[in-house]
């Protein structure tokens, strides 16, 4: 029976990846005496992008989902509730690549899963960039996705570079004083992260990060807030069991709806698809079966074969969860073990597309790469005027009435938040604990 009430849940979400995030570094410091800073042309207004193909999604789509798979048993380990953007991710290191040359464009582009033409991969991501942010002009559905280049005003970068990450990723560079402020610069990076994420990422670069050898860093901030397409009513949350990965059992408040959702159940795990308003995004909940981890489940293979769930009635049960970290994680070293080394090699990382050195010895190199995501799902109970998302169902006819399929995250579970058409994972998280932080 679909519910008719106007209450509507709404879910938040903020992350960012700071390349700051990809901060890049001279082994020898330049005075910059005889460097002379490059003119950057005006941004240009985002152009407007076609919509991929299939093949060009199943691409992108590819990319991103292996990326997701790769680094989330890293950055999951030892962590109770932990989410992550591999959508962030992948265009901070996407504009790296871009510059790399050598050994070092072929271990990022390799990680990146960009496959035998990367250049083409890399121009479909900044499409698909574009293409998200008019998903993010839907109603109920706020999605900003935002890059800029942060370099040394006394550093001589090269203009096609530079032109290239503007009019690609909508990525302009900002001339800053590293090497006579730093910290003034640290903070001026935080201060824009915390514009675009709406405060919830106040910072990305802490104390040390940066110095004066620091000579570009590369931020790309994510931020997401959506409003359920279908309907949970605010009076039926309440506390119910919850059993932790250690089998302790505790309670949590947790929402509650009997509605048409996408649902699945495959090799002993169950797939719930929640769709944000304009149906253009969606929450996917992975709950496997009772004593069982979910993350084993996160497989490029398994993702590539998520698709479109049927639609059927489901009496859905999912806790209040908050996913806010206490600072950024430094994950150059996750990087490095999944066989990006060169780039952070002082005097042997290939740069050279970026800038060109006065010597190989003097070259750019990585030397931080931090990462941080606020992620919060929660219920604001208000009225909206078109409280029903269409969803179209496998066809044939109409099924016999029966009893709701149920779907209760009671246990450890993962959730993706994805772009519906083409799959492309924008935030990857797990929950093993919702209860509300102390204080929180």
């Amino acid at each position: 029976m679909r519910c008719r009430s106007t209450w509507k849940l709404r879910i938040g979400l903020w992350s960012v990846l700071a390349f700051g995030a990809v901060s890049m570094s001279c082994k020898k410091q330049d005075t910059g005496s005889s460097a002379s800073s490059v003119e950057v042309p005006p941004l240009p207004p985002p152009a407007a992008a076609a919509p991929l193909d299939d093949e060009e999604a199943r691409l992108v789509a590819g990319a991103v989902g292996g990326l997701a798979a790769a680094l989330h048993p890293r950055l999951s380990a030892g962590e109770t509730n932990m989410a992550f953007s591999p959508t962030s991710i992948m265009l901070a290191l996407a504009m790296t690549s871009g510059g790399a040359r050598g050994e070092t464009a072929a271990e990022i582009d390799a990680l990146l899963r960009l496959g035998d033409d990367p250049a083409r991969v890399r121009a479909l991501l900044g499409r698909e960039q574009r293409l998200l942010l008019r998903a993010g002009g839907a109603e109920g559905v706020q999605l900003v996705v935002a890059n800029r280049l942060f370099g040394e005003r006394s550093f001589e970068f090269r203009p096609e570079y530079l032109e290239w990450t503007a009019a690609e990723f909508g990525a302009p560079l900002e001339p800053v004083d590293f090497r006579g402020a730093s910290e003034a610069v640290r903070g001026r990076i935080n201060a824009w992260v915390a514009e675009q994420t709406h405060d919830r990422i106040p910072v990305i670069l802490p104390p040390g990060s940066i110095g004066a050898r620091t000579s570009l860093v590369l931020v790309n901030a994510i931020y997401f807030k959506g409003r359920w397409a279908l309907v949970f009513e605010e009076s039926a949350t309440q506390p119910r069991p919850f059993t932790l990965a250690d089998g302790t059992q505790i309670e949590t408040p947790t929402m509650e709806a009997k509605d048409d959702f996408g649902y699945a159940a495959r090799d002993g795990v169950q797939l719930l698809e929640l769709p944000y308003a304009g149906n253009e995004l969606s929450m996917v909940v992975v709950l496997p079966a009772a004593g069982e981890a979910p993350d084993p489940w996160l497989t490029a293979a398994n993702l590539e074969a998520l698709g479109r769930l049927p639609v059927q009635e489901v009496e859905v049960r999912l806790p209040r969860f908050r996913i806010d970290p206490p600072e950024p994680r430094a994950i150059e070293e996750d990087l490095k073990a999944l066989g990006m080394r060169r780039a952070f090699a002082a005097g042997r990382a290939e740069f050279e597309g970026i800038a060109v050195p006065p010597t190989p010895e003097t070259g750019l190199y990585i030397s931080r790469v931090f990462h941080r995501a606020f992620v919060e799902v929660n219920e604001e109970g208000t009225e909206a005027a078109a409280a029903t998302a269409v969803v179209m169902a496998p066809g044939g006819a109409p099924p016999m009435p029966r009893e709701p399929l149920r779907f209760h995250a009671d246990r450890p579970f993962l959730f993706l938040i994805r772009e519906i058409r083409t799959g492309l994972v924008l935030f990857v998280g797990r929950v093993g604990d919702p209860r509300p932080p102390a204080g929180g």
